[in-house]
């Protein structure tokens, strides 16, 4: 199971952090970010379906009914590549 993951911009190529991820979220929804927060906290709970190496269909199922978070789903997915693995401490 992994337990680190990144999202990789599918037009650059490279990870994005994630508060730009999150500037990038907020921009598309029409709401100024917070730098103190994830917006809806997504990172805590759609990063930890990225962690455990979830897909997209899977992820939707479970979080696709709160709030905003189909509309985050469908913007990281149409934007970013999940790259998900295990490190052995």
């Amino acid at each position: 199971m992994p337990n680190y993951f990144r999202l990789v911009n599918k037009q650059t190529g490279e990870a994005d952090t994630f508060p730009a991820i999150d500037d990038k979220i907020c921009a598309v929804l029409g709401i100024e970010p917070d730098p103190g927060i994830y917006y809806e906290n997504w990172f805590d709970y759609l990063g930890l379906e990225f962690a455990r190496g979830a897909s997209w269909d899977e992820i939707r199922k479970i979080w696709g009914n709160l709030s905003d978070f189909a509309q985050i789903i469908d913007f990281l997915e149409k934007n970013y590549t999940v790259e998900a693995w295990y490190r052995a401490k």
